[in-house]
């Protein structure tokens, strides 16, 4: 086994590292960050990331994200910045499947993180010799929104390169651990960001980026297990690889960005006349519900309402900002002041929902869609919840059931509230994927128009099954000494016409 604390290979009997004198037992202690409740699709594998696809990952990230921890994730950034040498120590003895990390922890950071630069720069504003300029509403929602989804896939990409490296600075490879590096690495990076409320203080974001490389330094040698005197030169290949990917994100949301109509002179922040504005706000509206799965002229209306509250905002703060030079005071205090992050998270949760009127589900009707049965297990209990963390809506229903031989069946039906819009976005890249590795075999594919992600040990005889109901919906069956064609009669329990119907 290897110690906790330095990452060295000790002996499975050892009780004090012979590297660093840590106790084995002991060597894990720093901060009570307690993870969002584990999904039923959830596997302790880490040969694919936590032992999940993008469909596995994606239900465990938004179980997660409505069952996020402010506590917590607050613990973790302040141990994880405060004390990095204890830390990543806690987090390498930590068991969490990639989904709990991104969704519990990495995506509230990155909303924040996004959110914040989103008010400093459209709402608030930068001023520049007495000239303040802001950045379009519409403009400024569709690169939150852009930089928020390739920022989590930057992610990836960034621990897959961690994970490839590993071997050539003497470290083993493990694809979770390497996504741990990148998420918590880059803690320092979002938080400093959140100064970019304030434009002028956003150069404190270079710092938090440097220091987010000594966190990287400081990480490798403990999680990816490399000796401690090659961990400069991987932190400086992985950062090299990093500035690359990074770029090539700024480079897509640009383009991306231009292709949806915003060009630079809109982004210049300069004035239009009111109908060429309303024009304008209308063909944003239009671009973003159609990106997320808005079809409706409401759903339009929903959208454009809720970035004109964002410009309201804007507009009080500007406002305020005036009268305060007018009076001598803080201007910049004054317009934050008008800001209401609270009212542009709702906002944010409208348009991430392609302004569809998403109500979800009361998690009661939910249970009543749960089977008394499966393939002749009974039911032993059920568990219900509804939900809303930073702007985001949902709710669950869960049923166990077993029998007294260890047999052992979870269902579980999610409404995914605020984030079917970018759930549908996601089931447009319609992801086909089968591999096998000794016993176990995973597949994701679309079947009857249904996208259905599978995974079962042969020899274990456990495993899950999740299905995207209307791209709203997500039904899903983890058991344990069961051959998956019970997991399969567990999925076909739930009528899933009745579930489409109960979509608001």
């Amino acid at each position: 086994m290897f110690c906790a604390k330095c990452g060295k290979s000790i002996d499975d009997d050892a009780k004090f590292c012979g590297h660093c004198g840590a106790p084995v037992a002991a060597a894990a202690t720093g901060s009570s960050f307690t993870p969002p409740p584990a999904s039923s699709s959830s596997s302790s594998s880490s040969s694919s990331f936590g032992g999940s696809d993008a469909s596995a990952t994606a239900h465990d990230a938004a179980d997660a994200l409505r069952n996020v921890n402010p506590s917590g994730i607050l613990a973790r950034v302040k141990a994880i910045l405060l004390s990095p040498k204890t830390e990543w120590p806690v987090i390498a003895a930590e068991s969490r499947t990639s989904g709990q990390i991104i969704g519990g922890y990495v995506v509230p950071l990155v909303i924040l993180s996004a959110l914040a630069s989103f008010i400093g720069l459209a709402l608030i504003g930068t001023t520049v010799f007495g000239v303040t300029v802001r950045t379009p509403i519409g403009a400024g929602i569709v690169q939150m929104i852009m930089t928020i989804v390739l920022t989590v896939i930057g992610l990836y990409i960034d621990a897959m390169i961690i994970n490839a490296l590993a071997p050539t600075f003497g470290g083993q490879k493990d694809s979770l651990r390497a996504l741990k590096v990148a998420a918590y690495s880059f803690t320092a990076a979002w938080v400093a960001s959140l100064f970019s409320i304030i434009p002028m203080l956003g150069i404190l974001g270079i710092i938090g980026a440097l220091y987010s490389l000594y966190l990287m330094y400081l990480g490798l040698p403990v999680l990816m297990r490399s000796p401690a005197d090659k961990a400069f030169g991987y932190t400086a290949v992985v950062v090299i690889c990093t500035i690359v990917l990074y770029m090539l994100v700024a480079m897509v949301v640009g383009g991306l960005m231009a292709m949806t109509g915003f060009s630079a002179a809109r982004m210049a922040g300069m004035s239009v006349s009111s109908a060429s504005q309303s024009s304008t706000d209308d063909a944003a509206a239009g671009v973003l519900a159609g990106m997320l799965g808005g079809k409706t002229d409401a759903d339009k209306a929903r959208m454009k309402d809720a970035m004109q509250q964002l410009q309201k905002m804007g507009a009080d703060a500007e406002a305020a900002e005036k009268a305060a030079k007018a009076s001598g005071g803080d201007a910049q205090a004054a317009a934050a002041s008008k800001v209401d992050a609270a009212q542009a998270m709702a906002a944010v949760g409208t348009m991430l929902s392609g302004g569809k009127d998403v109500k979800p589900v009361d998690f009661r009707e939910l249970k009543g869609l749960l089977p008394t049965s499966v393939a002749g297990l009974p039911q032993t209990d059920t568990a219900g919840q509804n939900g809303e963390a930073m702007g985001m809506k949902g709710s669950s229903a869960t049923g166990n059931y077993g029998d007294s031989a260890g047999t052992h069946v979870t269902l579980e039906i999610v409404d995914l509230g605020s984030m079917s819009g970018l759930a549908g976005l996601a089931s447009k890249f319609d992801p086909n994927v089968e591999k096998e590795s000794g016993s176990t075999y995973e597949r994701t594919q679309r079947i009857d128009g249904q996208l259905v992600h599978e995974q079962y040990d042969k020899a274990a005889k456990s495993g899950s099954f999740d299905v995207l109901v209307g791209n709203r919906f997500t039904i899903s069956a983890h058991g344990n000494n069961v051959p998956p064609e019970t997991l399969v009669a567990a999925i076909k329990s739930v009528d899933t016409s009745r579930l489409a119907a109960l979509a608001h």
